[in-house]
């Protein structure tokens, strides 16, 4: 899906409207004790992730939809990067397939489907046949353990009638950070919703009661981020045995989730995760470089440090004179 909001529209209202689940809306919730959204033009943001480690889409993304950079890429044929997004994809339930020998409506696929599920090599994935999309990004500088929400990923959810009490029409993925690029820890997860709030026009676009979802990615109208505190990583055993740096993230992974809700992809709870499925072309988690992951707690520059460490050290020389003086 691919859907973009002005930020300013944003604004023209509050949505604190009456929520069934205890997390945020889907924005400008300030109050919210778990959550709550960041805009994407926070000062308290000091950087944003500046580059794409790796892309891997789940089959069947359309080619206006594989730009996550920005980056033109004349040889397809564009003058420009007409969405500068790159979608995750969805992936079809192997129950319930697209008719064989077409091009499903609004895909972005280029050939018909074979019929055959089992296929990993053609445009049409499916849940148990093929991996969910996947998007890992790096930082000028890094992540770190610090007051608060340490970043805040962005997505472009959508409330098509701009009415908060109807739910978020989202693309939801789950959030991985690392150190060394190679060891990633998930964050634990909430995603209590067992039914659609409005699904008029088919689950693609069917919308959720984001009050019931918690740290994953997706679940904040566009230009909101979701808060992730590396804190809750503590008891993580990759910290344990030294292999993530909670004061020292490099990389944030985000791994799409196919909405499906039957058990298959599951918050850490064990509850199946619902959100507009199956969806298709700009389908599954939308990423855009520029405006991705915004980092509120950023390792320090290097000039910074030094800079701390001068000014510690004149402070220590001032108390020094001072004591010598009185004495």
């Amino acid at each position: 899906m691919f859907k973009m909001l002005s930020f300013g529209a944003v604004l023209l209202w509050a949505a604190v409207a009456a929520a069934a689940g205890p997390y945020s809306v889907h924005s400008n919730d300030p109050g919210n004790p778990h959550d709550s959204p960041i805009g994407n033009t926070d000062p308290r943001i000091v950087v944003w992730a500046d580059s794409i480690i790796d892309y891997s889409p789940a089959p069947g993304v359309g080619v206006f939809a594989t730009w996550p950079d920005g980056v033109l890429k004349p040889e397809l044929g564009y003058a420009s990067p007409i969405t500068g997004i790159g979608s995750l994809g969805d992936l079809y339930d192997p129950n319930n397939q697209p008719e064989a020998g077409k091009i499903p409506d609004y895909s972005g696929a280029t050939q018909p489907y074979s019929g055959n599920p089992s296929d990993t090599t053609d445009e049409y994935g499916f849940i148990g046949h093929d991996a969910p999309g996947s998007i890992t990004v790096g930082f000028p500088r890094a992540i770190r353990n610090g007051d608060g929400p340490d970043f805040a990923v962005f997505e472009n959810g959508a409330d098509f009638d701009l009415d908060p009490t109807t739910g978020l029409v989202a693309e939801l993925a789950y959030v991985e950070v690392s150190t060394d690029g190679v060891n990633f820890a998930r964050f634990d997860a909430v995603s209590l919703n067992t039914d659609y709030i409005d699904a008029t026009w088919g689950t693609g676009t069917g919308s959720i009661d984001e009050t019931n979802v918690y740290n994953l990615a997706g679940k904040h109208l566009n230009g909101w981020g979701t808060p992730f505190e590396l804190a809750e990583l503590a008891t993580n055993p990759l910290v344990a045995d030294g292999l993530l740096d909670l004061d020292d993230v490099r990389f944030v992974r985000l791994v799409d989730v196919p909405g499906i809700n039957d058990g298959t992809y599951t918050d850490s709870l064990g509850n199946g995760i619902l959100d507009a499925w199956v969806t298709v072309n700009s389908g599954g988690y939308d990423f855009r470089l520029s405006e991705g992951v915004g980092v509120l707690n950023a390792v320090p520059e290097p000039g910074s440090i030094t800079l701390l460490a001068a000014a510690a050290a004149a402070m220590a020389m001032l108390a020094i004179y001072r004591r010598r003086r009185a004495g």
